[in-house]
């Protein structure tokens, strides 16, 4: 339980409070607008860390939420502030050159110099022609510039947050990759351009991915905040041979590399069998290849970490999109022309021209009128900010609409702006029309609105006392309520305080303990353990022998128990049947798939029968198929909980 309070541009809400559908056990949520600071600026960009850029008079500076002057009205362009810091830029002129300086500005207004950036550009017409728009004004906002964990990266360079100075890679080790190196590539010529290569968070527990050059050489290693070589995989992945279709040219084998997260390090791979790139992710300890690199393209970068609720968005060959687990396991088919990436345990997907939303297990969602009905010809839809809201644009009504993660009989609930004044999220490089609304445009708490030319900001408080906390368990979903029970009983446990973790398989000691706990957690009578493989101290012990002396399990042969393997879908029904008692069904509902002479065949007929458990579509069970997390909560539920 928890209450989220969220900030959105709205501009003049119909009322001070708007209404979706109640969920069980929750209070209706509520919306209240106001306008924060109103539409006096030129320009605007977005508040983080409290801070906004926004542009008065031809110039940029920064205001704070209380709409105060903080950074004074001095630059060019200011970008927006990313863990606390922001990239800067002035411009003085003479006679003969423009002289553009980059600073790393602070948010007390403080700043020292990126001296990397420093620019003399000649003033000639051609010049002119080639970096002045026609107003005049010169155009910083195609330059991204992110900060993160102590380091930001700018123009694909490194620096460190305190200082603003370059991050370097040390040249010792430098030299010493490069003499190694000269047995691959047959050339120790010193690198004579590097630059950094994640396009999201440019640096994650304190290791910066970075891309080295030469005419001869081109190759990625993590370096530390020291400059030092931590990692390079010049012995371990660049060599890799063409053994199953995908081979490599090891003068260009890694590029776009990302900084480790969870483990992992997404990198491209030069297939030269097709002339592209090709996307994996590889252990960052081993540099052994997880999800070997497959796919033309990613979707990583809008999360901050190419996984999110789970599940890694990536494009086949023949350019649809799709989903992969953490072992590259296909969860979601590729069949969507486009699919944005997930949150709140809802994904933006695009399919023969519709619009719509699918959570993790592909079910879709459509996007609901507020006066009604169904959203029938969106432009374009938005992925759900950490907030729980989603900004859509429907060509059909000429709005645009602000979807909230709560689903109803399968249709996401909408509110919208007042007649004139469009709902929309602020970027700098936004051109101000609805239509062009990019689809990495996350709601933030406070977002710039634009009104005749000028732009303010609207603060919108979304109050959803008791809500569910996990970003992705759909209210409505089948499994919405058998986790909030599971919770709530302490059968099963969530991965974090936000995430239950819905779509991962469990592991024996897993489904063992939440049958245990559903059950009632029987003290086990028996006084030696069966187990080679488990001891008194580990978790699952006792609902293991619990397990072993009622005959639902007597473990996996040799005396072992196995509590990390996984756990099939004939399985886990063959437990709760067990479990159960084995009641007698001899007839029933047939699978293609499950065979009458089945060890877990009458297991699935009562489940069934029982409606514990469904099949999978098309006649099928699924029986090998393993279990998630979202159907192992709902089995329990419909055996223990459900009347």
């Amino acid at each position: 339980m928890r209450k989220r309070v969220l900030s959105l541009a709205l501009a003049m809400l119909l009322a001070l409070a708007v209404a979706v559908p109640a969920m069980a056990d929750e209070q209706t949520p509520s919306v209240t607008v106001s306008t924060l600071i109103g539409a006096r600026y030129e320009d605007a960009g977005v508040f983080t860390d409290g801070m906004a850029p926004v542009k008065s008079n031809g110039k940029w500076g920064c205001i704070d939420e209380m709409g105060r002057v903080v950074v004074p009205f001095n630059y060019t362009f200011i970008h927006n502030f990313s863990d606390n810091v922001a990239v800067a830029v002035t411009e003085s002129a003479s006679e003969n050159y423009i002289r553009y300086k980059y600073w790393l500005l602070k948010k007390d207004g403080s700043r020292v110099p990126l001296t990397y950036f420093e620019e003399y550009e000649a003033v000639t017409q051609q010049y002119k022609k080639a970096w002045y728009p026609e107003d005049g004004s010169y155009d910083f906002k195609n330059e991204a510039a992110y900060a993160y964990d102590g380091v930001l990266a700018f123009g694909g360079r490194a620096f460190n947050t305190n200082t603003g100075k370059a991050i370097e890679i040390n040249k010792s080790d430098l030299d010493a990759l490069f003499k190694r190196a000269k047995q691959y590539f047959g050339s120790d010529e010193s690198p004579d351009f590097y630059y950094v290569t994640a396009n999201g968070n440019p640096c994650v527990d304190g290791i910066i991915p970075m891309c080295i050059e030469s005419s001869d050489v081109w190759a990625c290693v993590l370096v530390n905040k020291d400059g030092h070589i931590v990692k390079d995989y010049i012995d371990k992945i660049n060599m890799v041979k063409n053994s199953d279709g995908w081979g490599y040219d090891k003068l260009e084998v890694l590029d776009r590399l990302t900084a480790p997260k969870d483990g992992l390090v997404v990198a491209a791979m030069y297939d030269v069998l097709y002339d592209t790139y090709k996307f994996g992710a590889f252990d960052y300890a081993t540099g052994d290849w997880v999800i070997k690199p497959t796919y033309s393209g990613f979707r990583y970068y809008l999360s901050g970490t190419f996984f999110s609720n789970g599940l890694w968005i990536v494009q086949n060959e023949a350019g649809l999109y799709g989903a992969v687990d953490k072992k590259g396991n296909v969860v979601i088919p590729f069949k969507y022309d486009f699919l944005n990436v997930f949150n709140q345990g809802l994904a933006a997907a695009s399919k023969d021209g519709e619009w719509f939303y699918i959570d993790t297990f592909g079910n879709r969602y459509d996007v609901g009128l507020p006066g009604g009905g169904v959203a029938t010809d969106i432009a374009v839809a938005n992925s759900f900010s950490d907030l729980g809201v989603a900004l859509v644009y429907d060509r059909g009504t000429d709005e645009a609409y602000l979807v909230m993660d709560t689903p109803v009989n399968g249709v996401l609930p909408a509110i919208k702006g007042s007649e004139g004044v469009s709902i929309s999220t602020y970027f700098p490089n936004y051109d101000g029309t609805i239509e062009s609304l990019s689809t990495t445009n996350n709601v933030d708490e406070i977002v710039a609105f634009e009104d005749n030319g000028k732009y303010g900001f609207y603060k919108l408080d979304f109050d959803l006392e008791g809500a569910n906390p996990y970003d992705d368990v759909l209210p409505g979903a089948w499994y919405y309520e058998p986790i909030m029970w599971s919770v709530r009983e302490n059968i099963t446990e969530p991965a974090s305080e936000t995430e239950y973790d819905v779509i991962s398989s469990s592991p024996r000691s897993d489904i063992i303990i939440s049958l245990w706990r559903a059950a009632g957690m029987q003290e086990p009578t028996l006084t030696e353990n069966p187990f080679n493989d488990l001891k008194e101290t580990d978790e699952c012990y006792k609902a293991a022998l619990w397990a072993y002396e009622n005959k639902i399990t007597t473990g996996t042969g040799g005396g072992n128990f196995s509590p990390d393997m996984l756990v099939s879908r004939e399985q886990i029904v063959t437990f709760l049947w067990r479990a159960d008692g084995e009641t007698p069904v001899t007839s029933g509902e047939t699978f293609s798939d499950v065979k009458a002479d089945d060890y877990f065949a009458e297991a699935v007929r009562w489940a069934v029968k029982e409606k514990i458990a469904k099949g999978t579509g098309g006649g099928l069970f699924s029986p090998k198929k393993n279990c998630t997390r979202g159907e192992l909560v709902t089995f329990l539920y419909r055996q223990f909980a459900e009347d």
